[in-house]
């Protein structure tokens, strides 16, 4: 046996160097950490235009695709994407990321009854983002946007907004501050034609806004024959079972709308729900929508039940 004998602290020598290997081991680790930490951090400034903490975090401007034909600007909340503007001449008004013609956003709009018949619409918005839907309006149309966020909605308003997707609408554009479902329960029903729900896309979800009580608020501001399109995409959890027990319970027709995009034009899960069936019987709405395979059991969430647990994706 080798001779042993004590060391500093209780650490036993040991003289075949089996503890400085270890130690250098550690050394090696911590600098390798080191490496990764700075490298991620000189990654995540990289291209950063803008940046600005808040009170609900830390939002960043990116350039994106610098001096390429799709260079853009994008919004950032922590690693989450809420939004592409393009920079080129003749592009800024180009529909980008989430919401394009195959979107469950874009389906509702542009094949709406109205929409194909020439009327105006009124179509709500929970949830800003770079005001990419503002660019499906037209000429008498009504475009209210509600954003949680103040940081968020100052990027896209005043004199020199850094987005102008609102200030080059087609329609009347206005932004409302507030929790949405907060904001909508103080008012008298808006008949929106669509009322987009987009809230769902970051790491914390915000249940109040997929309760069976919310439901009733986006209900009452719902016109008969008004669509509600829900944005589901999350890479975390599978939210169609929550909104097909919601729209049992309340009787409105459910259709799940997956979009595959290239390019500015992201992948996308939507679910589109109405208290009209005719309204999502339109060939392209239903041509894009997918049957649900499985039956998962439906989920009825409420303002004092809800589990995460079990539509997390696994």
């Amino acid at each position: 046996m080798c001779a042993q004998e004590p060391g500093i602290q209780g650490v036993v020598l040991d003289p075949s160097g089996r503890v400085f290997a270890l130690r250098v081991a550690a050394a090696s680790g911590l600098a390798a950490l080191a490496v990764a930490l700075v490298t991620q951090l000189a990654g995540e400034q990289r291209g950063v235009l803008l940046a600005r903490r808040g009170f609900y975090g830390v939002l960043r401007v990116v350039r994106e695709g610098s001096g390429g034909p799709d260079e853009g600007l994008e919004l950032l909340h922590g690693r989450i994407a809420h939004g592409l503007q393009l920079v080129r001449p003749g592009r800024r008004q180009e529909i980008t990321t989430y919401f394009g013609p195959s979107s469950g956003a874009g389906l509702a709009i542009r094949r709406h009854p109205k929409r194909l018949a020439g009327e105006p619409l009124r179509v709500g918005v929970v949830g800003l983002g770079v005001g990419t839907l503002a660019a499906w309006s037209e000429p008498g149309d009504t475009f209210r946007f509600l954003e949680l966020d103040p940081e968020v909605a100052r990027l896209s308003q005043g004199h020199a907004p850094v987005f102008t997707f609102l200030g080059g609408a087609r329609g009347t554009v206005s932004v409302a501050l507030g929790d949405g479902r907060l904001v909508l329960e103080r008012e008298p029903p808006q008949h929106f034609d669509v009322l987009v729900i987009d809230a769902f896309s970051g790491d914390a979800i915000p249940v109040h806004l997929l309760t069976r009580e919310a439901f009733e608020v986006w209900r009452r501001h719902l016109a008969g024959d008004g669509i509600l399109a829900v944005h589901i995409t999350n890479r975390y959890v599978d939210l169609r079972p929550v909104l097909r027990g919601v729209a049992a319970e309340r009787g409105l027709a459910a259709l799940h709308i997956p979009s595959s995009e290239r390019g500015v034009l992201w992948g996308s899960e939507w679910m589109l729900l109405s208290p009209d069936p005719s309204r999502l019987r339109d060939e392209a709405i239903d041509a894009a929508s997918l049957p649900e395979l499985g039956k998962p059991e439906p989920i009825v969430w409420t303002d004092e039940w809800s589990d995460l647990l079990r539509v997390l994706k696994r």
